[in-house]
C-alpha cells in the first residue's frame, strides 16, 4: 500500500476527509466558471517555479481497515521534479528527477524505480510540476459533489484519457488560488488526500534534492510508470 500512495504523489499528489464527513454541498456553479476556475489555475500554476510545504497524505481504501496517513516536507522544482521527506514513516522518501520516480521504502530495504508518466498517465498530483499546464486539454472540468474545507465546492478533473490510473482530482486553493488539498479518486473506490501546509515558494535552491542514488545492499525494483 505505502509503494501505491507514493507513487500516486510523485505522478507522483493529502487532506479532504471520507465521502461521509464532507459539509453538505452548496448550489452547483455553471460549468463556465469551472473552465475559469481552471484558467486561473493554470495561470497560478505557471507563475510558480517551486516550492516547500510541509504535506499530510491521507490513503482512504476498501482494503484498509482505517486511513492510512502520512507526512512530511515537500519540495517541487518545475518542471519535472519532487521530493517527497516523510517524517512519519521516518526515511520513507519519493522522488521524481524529471525522467524517473524513485520510492525507497527503508523497513523494506527496498527501492522501486519507473519512468516518468507520459502527460495524462500520471496520478493527478503530476499537475504540480507540469511546465506548461494545460488542464482542459487533459481534463474535462467541473465542480466537486461536495464541499471542501472552505464551504466550497472543489474544482473537479476527470481525465479525457481512458487509461488514466485515476477517475478525478479534486483541488482546492488557498487564497492565493494556489493548490492546498488535492484528493485523487481512484477506480476502485479508494482516494489518495495531499494537503499542503506553510507553503514557501522560495525553495531551496539545490539540484541535490531531486537526485537519488540507491542505498548499498538494498534491492532496486523496475516498475511501469
Amino acid at each position: 500500500m505505502g509503494r501505491a500512495a507514493a507513487l500516486v504523489a510523485i505522478g507522483a499528489l493529502a487532506g479532504a476527509g471520507a465521502p461521509g464527513s464532507a459539509a453538505p454541498a452548496p448550489p452547483a456553479a455553471p460549468a463556465a466558471d469551472a473552465v475559469e476556475a481552471a484558467h486561473a489555475l493554470e495561470a497560478r500554476l505557471a507563475g510558480v517555479r517551486g516550492l516547500r510545504a510541509r504535506f499530510t497524505q491521507t490513503v482512504d481504501s476498501p482494503a484498509l481497515a482505517k486511513p492510512m496517513i502520512e507526512s512530511g516536507t515537500v519540495f517541487i522544482l518545475r518542471p519535472g521534479r519532487m521530493r517527497w521527506e516523510y517524517s512519519d514513516p521516518p526515511g520513507k522518501l519519493a522522488i521524481a528527477d524529471g525522467s524517473r520516480t524513485w520510492l525507497y521504502l527503508p523497513e523494506d530495504r527496498q527501492v522501486i524505480v519507473a519512468p516518468m508518466p507520459a502527460p495524462g498517465r500520471d496520478a493527478g498530483i503530476g499537475l504540480l510540476m507540469a511546465e506548461h499546464p494545460d488542464l482542459l486539454s487533459a481534463f474535462t472540468v467541473g465542480w466537486g459533489a461536495r464541499a471542501g474545507r472552505s464551504g466550497r465546492r472543489p474544482l473537479s478533473l476527470k481525465p479525457k484519457s481512458g487509461d488514466a490510473p485515476f477517475d478525478e482530482v479534486l483541488v482546492e486553493t488557498d487564497r492565493s488560488g494556489f493548490p492546498e488539498t488535492l484528493t485523487v479518486l481512484d477506480p476502485l473506490g479508494g482516494r489518495v488526500t495531499y494537503r499542503l501546509e506553510a507553503i514557501d515558494f522560495k525553495p531551496p535552491d539545490n539540484p541535490a534534492l531531486y537526485v537519488f542514488t540507491p542505498p548499498a545492499g538494498v534491492e532496486v525494483r523496475q516498475a511501469s510508470p
